[in-house]
């Protein structure tokens, strides 16, 4: 769906219309908080554009990518993973190479140890999508089947604070209906997440032919 299209489906769900600043402010509140909640597959990126400072120690700075929403464990100095610790446990393993923390109000990330090579840094991460507006664009990054949990999630924020008559708030056939979709739309999400770590599923790759180290023999 066109964030247009958004904003129309939730006024006419409402049988009104807002200002467009608050319908606005209603849809990314909305957006965001079943992103953050699913952290949805689709929403993951890895940022390869940056290399390690050969003698670099545990003080020296790398950029988190702009659009970080949240870190995804572990990130990778070459093919050496490292883990995150807590800033404020830096001083305990600034001699150790296989962790990282994060200075987020410094937008910055630290690799703990010495840097003995030039290595390329792939930073996997959940980034913050862009926000609905009111043009003709599309700003929702997922499948446009699953947009309308948008509007119906605006229009449960909307009678929560609009405190009106209690007939024109949302009907028990909307929250079933908005239940289904967001089941359907995590069953997605978890087929996604499954495929993704298929090899490393006791099930095996499901292609090839059975063998004595899968389980599903059938």
């Amino acid at each position: 769906m066109k964030d247009s299209e958004i904003l129309t489906q939730f006024e006419n769900l409402v049988q009104d219309s807002l200002d467009q600043d608050l319908e606005v402010q209603l849809a990314n509140t909305a957006k965001n908080e079943l992103e953050s909640e699913l952290q949805l597959q689709i929403l993951k990126k890895v940022d390869v554009s940056q290399t390690t400072v050969v003698g670099g120690t545990y003080l020296t700075p790398y950029n988190l990518p702009t659009d970080v929403f949240s870190p995804l464990n572990v990130i990778y100095v070459g093919t050496q993973p490292r883990r995150q610790i807590p800033i404020e446990q830096r001083i305990l393993y600034k001699d150790s190479s296989d962790f990282f923390y994060i200075d987020w109000q410094a937008s910055k990330f630290y690799l703990c140890g010495t840097v003995q090579t030039a290595e390329v840094i792939s930073f996997p991460y959940t980034y913050a999508t862009a926000d609905i507006g009111t043009t003709t664009a599309t700003s929702v990054v997922w499948p446009a089947r699953f947009h309308p949990l948008i509007p119906y999630k605006m229009a449960f924020l909307w009678f929560a604070i609009d405190q009106g008559e209690k007939q024109r708030s949302f009907s028990e056939e909307w929250m079933a209906a908005y239940g289904l979709l967001k089941n359907s739309m995590v069953d997605w999400d978890q087929r996604l997440k499954l495929a993704a770590i298929g090899s490393a599923t006791p099930y095996g790759n499901m292609d090839q032919s059975p063998g004595e180290n899968r389980i599903n023999f059938n």
